[in-house]
C-alpha cells in the first residue's frame, strides 16, 4: 500500500499471502483527522478502518462503528486498512480532512444518526464483541468495499467471544450493510469460542422501519426467537464445540403476505413458514417433489414460526390447510431447496 502525505510516499506494502492486505498506519497530522472526508475511489483500499482499543478491534465504515470505532481519528492514532488489490493502493493525506481541534481518544467523537441498524453483542463473564446489521440505499447482498467492514480476529479466543456474520460471497464481516428488500431475507451469524463456559446475546433494534419482523434461529438446537420480544438470549457451552451458528430471518410484511395468512420461503436446504395471525394455528402440511410425489406429510398444532430440513435438492412445492372462520382453507408455495 503507497501512503501519500502532500507529495512524500511514507510506506509501500503490497497485499499478498502473508499480511492478506492488512496495513497497520496513522494520522500524520498534528489534529485529528475525519476518515469519512478521506477520498478512498482510486485507492484499491476497503473503505474499513480498524483500531486496536487494548481488549479487541474497533472498526468503523460509512457511518456505522463496532466495540466503539467511529470516523474520528486523533493526531498520531495508529489504525488498519485493507488493501483489496494485488497491486499497491494509495492513501494520500489532505489538510481538507484535518479538524480545527484534536480529538483526545478516537471513541469520543463522531457518532451519527442510526436507522434501520441491528446491534448484537455476544458476551460472556468479562468481555464483548459485536457486530451492526443494517439496512440502507445502494448497499448490496455481497461484500461491498463502500458500506461493509471484514472481521478482522482477536488472537486472544481463549477468554474474548468473536462474532461475524456471512455476506452472500461467503466474506466475514463485523458490519454487513445489505439492500432493502421486498419480503425476507437471511443472514448467516457465527460465534467462535474457546475455554468459557456460557455467553449470551444482547439485542439493540435502532429505528428500524415499522414493517421489519426480525427473528434469530439457533441451529444448534432449532429455536426460532422473536427478537422483538427479549432483550437478551443466553446460551449454554455444548461440550467441545468452538463454532457456535445462528440465522438471522428478517422479514417484511406487506399487503400481499397479510392477504395470504402465511409466509412460505426457503434458505439451503430449510423452509420456513410462519403465519400472519397473532396466535399459532394447527394446520396439515405436505411438500411435493416436482413429480407430485410427497416428500414430508405432518400435523401441526399452533403453528407460528416453524423450520423444516429436506435432505433433497430441487424445486418443491409446499401445501398447507388451515381453517379459517370456519371455512377450509389450503394455500400452495413453489419453494427451491439449495445446499
Amino acid at each position: 500500500m503507497l501512503v501519500v502525505f502532500g507529495q512524500q510516499k511514507i510506506t509501500s506494502v503490497k497485499k499478498n499471502s502473508d499480511n492478506e492486505g492488512w496495513n497497520l498506519i496513522g494520522n500524520p497530522y498534528t489534529s485529528a483527522i475525519n476518515w469519512d472526508l478521506v477520498n478512498l475511489s482510486a485507492s484499491n483500499l476497503n473503505n474499513a478502518i480498524y483500531f486496536w482499543n487494548g481488549i479487541n478491534y474497533s472498526s468503523y465504515v460509512s457511518g456505522a462503528g463496532t466495540n466503539g470505532g467511529v470516523n474520528i481519528i486523533p493526531s498520531m492514532q495508529g489504525f488498519f486498512v485493507q488493501c483489496n488489490n494485488d497491486e499497491d493502493g494509495i492513501l494520500s493525506f489532505e489538510n481538507s480532512y484535518k479538524l480545527s481541534s484534536a480529538q483526545n481518544n478516537f471513541k469520543k467523537n463522531g457518532k451519527k444518526e442510526e436507522k434501520n441498524f441491528l446491534r448484537i453483542f455476544a458476551k460472556n463473564k468479562d468481555f464483548s464483541d459485536e457486530i451492526i446489521v443494517r439496512f440502507m440505499e445502494n448497499a448490496i447482498s455481497n461484500f461491498d468495499k463502500e458500506f461493509d467492514a471484514k472481521k478482522k480476529f482477536n488472537e486472544n479466543k481463549n477468554e474474548i467471544p468473536q462474532i461475524f456474520t456471512k455476506s452472500k460471497d461467503n466474506e466475514k464481516l463485523v458490519i454487513n450493510s445489505l439492500p432493502f428488500f421486498e419480503e425476507k431475507i437471511t443472514v448467516e451469524t457465527s460465534i467462535l469460542i474457546e475455554n468459557f463456559e456460557n455467553f449470551e446475546l444482547n439485542f439493540q433494534k435502532i429505528n428500524f422501519e415499522k414493517d421489519i419482523f426480525i427473528y434469530l434461529e439457533n441451529l444448534q438446537n432449532n429455536e426460532i426467537l422473536d427478537i422483538e420480544k427479549i432483550n437478551n438470549y443466553k446460551i449454554n457451552k455444548i461440550s467441545d464445540k468452538k463454532e457456535y451458528k445462528f440465522l438471522l430471518h428478517f422479514l417484511k410484511k406487506n399487503d400481499e403476505i397479510q392477504e395470504k395468512n402465511f409466509l412460505i420461503y426457503s434458505y439451503k436446504n430449510k423452509i420456513y413458514i410462519k403465519n400472519n395471525f397473532k396466535k399459532g394455528i394447527n394446520v396439515e402440511l405436505e411438500i411435493f417433489d416436482i413429480l407430485g410425489k410427497s416428500v414430508l406429510k405432518k400435523s401441526i398444532k399452533n403453528l407460528y414460526f416453524e423450520e423444516f430440513t429436506l435432505q433433497k435438492k430441487g424445486i418443491f412445492f409446499c401445501k398447507l390447510k388451515y381453517s379459517l372462520e370456519n371455512s377450509e382453507k389450503e394455500i400452495i408455495e413453489k419453494i427451491k431447496i439449495f445446499y
